[in-house]
């Protein structure tokens, strides 16, 4: 459960919800961020 309360800041969500969020957020047809900072590289190693 604390990973679910960190990934959405203590709010109750569906994991329909998170998906959503997430390819929004990472795909290059989302539309959560804008495109100049969605297409920038991503680091996930550090």
């Amino acid at each position: 459960m604390g990973g679910l309360q960190w990934s959405t800041s203590g709010i109750v969500t569906t994991a329909e919800n998170m998906a959503y969020w997430g390819y929004s957020l990472l795909s290059p047809n989302g539309s959560d961020i804008l495109s100049d900072i969605r297409d920038k590289p991503k680091n996930f190693d550090s």
